[in-house]
């Protein structure tokens, strides 16, 4: 029990230190949290994403959230997801196995009419020690 107990202060520890050190800004959004987690209950990571909006928005967007995939470039998007713009915390789907040492992106597009509008780009780092990687994957 303690060996589980360590293992998820561990992950919660390097979960919050896991973006990079520079919130992005963008015309309407600024980046307050970004990084990757472990979601025991599958056995894998997921992205997370937290924005604060930089101005008030007044008529009715979408966004589409993209979160690049780690196992392949080609193509390069895991999932997109359309959202109301009033949540602005989100998670990706499951992830498997994102590599250490990389650096990964979530695109948010914002869209009016279904047109593209503005961009927020947010660059996340993975990093994890192997051991505990080893130990994550054999529970």
């Amino acid at each position: 029990m303690r060996f589980v107990y360590l293992i998820i202060v561990l992950t919660i520890f390097f979960s919050c230190g896991s973006s990079l050190p520079e919130a992005t800004k963008s015309e309407y959004f600024k980046t307050t949290g970004a990084g990757f987690f472990y979601d025991k209950s599958i056995n894998a990571f997921k992205y997370n994403l937290v924005l604060q909006p930089t101005k008030q928005i007044d008529t009715t967007f979408s966004l589409q959230i993209s979160f690049e995939n780690p196992n392949s470039k080609d193509p390069s998007i895991l999932n997109i997801k359309n959202i109301d713009v009033n949540k602005l915390s989100f998670q990706s789907d499951k992830i498997n196995e994102p590599q250490n040492g990389e650096t990964y992106k979530i695109i948010v597009g914002l869209f009016l009419n279904g047109k593209p509008i503005s961009k927020h780009i947010q660059k996340v780092y993975f990093y994890m020690p192997e051991q505990l990687l080893k130990a994550m994957k054999q529970q």
